[in-house]
């Protein structure tokens, strides 16, 4: 099990790939394509992240990533794993 602290706590196993994903300076199509879903269902999440990280762009996050308590990149190949390619979350 992952141990996270700060603000990545308020994100789902989901987001929180999704979060790595962006942080790594994936686009939205290629966010996309690594989960697996539309890219509609895509940006919905990525919309999630920055709203429960208080942030306004994927650009922010990149920004701020090192500073969230961010997870080992070794950890991002787990989180994916775990959520696998399902549909997007409803919130």
């Amino acid at each position: 099990m992952l141990s996270l602290g700060g603000p990545l706590t308020r994100l789902s196993q989901r987001e929180l790939a999704v979060a790595r994903l962006i942080a790594q300076g994936l686009s939205l199509t290629e966010t996309s394509a690594a989960l697996q879903v539309e890219l509609d269902a895509a940006r919905g999440l990525v919309g999630r992240v920055l709203r429960k990280l208080a942030l306004r762009s994927p650009g922010q996050l990149v920004d701020a990533w090192p500073q969230l308590g961010a997870v080992a990149a070794s950890e991002s190949a787990e989180i994916l794993d775990a959520v696998g390619p399902a549909a997007a979350e409803s919130s």
